[in-house]
């Protein structure tokens, strides 16, 4: 090649630099995205982290209970603009740390709820006479930022007569009472309550902890045995946080409690 030739060469390969990009990203685009509507829906063991980002870019986060982010998520598909990964083997009630792969923004942090929602009914076993009157408590365990509460019971008629449910104290004197299901003959007794509103519009006081919500009233008709259990097919529990979102998705399970009830002549 001759000099003339070789500088030539070298030109068009500034120029072409210069026009394109060499060693650098190419032009309008950069290294990492922006993030935006990220939103975190954790549980006790779980979390699922969603976000956006206005570069298309691979679904991938770094986590841990510490900010060296030991732990990786990532989805091995196409890159996209939309992303959601779910988290699993998550210690409850511990504040883990994250930060998308990729992306501008660092330092997100959740914190994990409480392993469970607990309903029992106390006692779970009790005997009593024919015409007896007696009462069973309806206890809440293991609840955040109660404030609503919808329960519904079955029974045998034939065995024990329903005469009515009345609220517990653990959300306090200020309660509401809502609409509630009653049909004594096929055995459901339901009660509806809330705490009332601090101003109009306002928001509930919550309560966490737990507590006897409510109790229930039965009389013994006849000698026999039959099982009082919470509903299992319909939404026995509201509770409402102050976003206005059924807090219940918060927990890996409800565990409903029932009880046994034996009526000797």
């Amino acid at each position: 090649m001759t000099r003339i030739a070789y500088i030539f060469s070298l030109a068009a390969l500034l120029i072409i630099c210069f026009l394109f990009g060499c060693g650098r990203n190419p032009v309008g685009t950069k290294s990492e995205a922006s993030i935006y509507d990220l939103e975190v829906r954790p549980a006790s063991t779980k979390a699922t982290i969603s976000w956006k980002t206005d570069i298309a870019t691979v679904s991938e986060i770094e986590y841990g209970p510490r900010l060296n982010y030991s732990y990786q998520a990532k989805d091995e598909g196409t890159v996209r603009f939309k992303h959601a990964l779910e988290i699993t083997g998550l210690i409850p009630e511990t504040e883990y740390f994250f930060r998308i792969v990729g992306g501008e923004a660092t330092g997100f942090s959740f914190v994990t709820s409480s392993e469970g929602l607990t309903l029992k009914i106390d006692p779970c076993l009790k005997q009593v006479q024919v015409g007896e009157t007696f009462l069973l408590d309806i206890w809440v365990e293991k609840v955040s930022h109660l404030s609503e509460v919808g329960l519904r019971f079955h029974f045998d008629p034939a065995v024990l007569e329903g005469l009515g449910i009345s609220f517990g104290e653990f959300l306090g004197d200020n309660i509401l009472s809502l609409p509630n299901t009653y049909d004594l003959k096929e055995g459901i007794m339901g009660i509806g309550m809330a705490i009332k509103r601090i101003k109009p519009g306002g928001e509930r006081k919550e309560v966490s902890g737990s507590g006897i919500v409510a109790r229930l009233s039965f009389s013994a008709r006849v000698a026999g045995e039959t099982e009082i259990i919470i509903d299992r097919d319909k939404k026995v529990l509201a509770l409402k946080k102050q976003d206005g979102r059924s807090s219940v998705d918060g927990f890996d399970h409800l565990f409903l409690g029932s009880a046994q009830v034996i009526v000797n002549p």
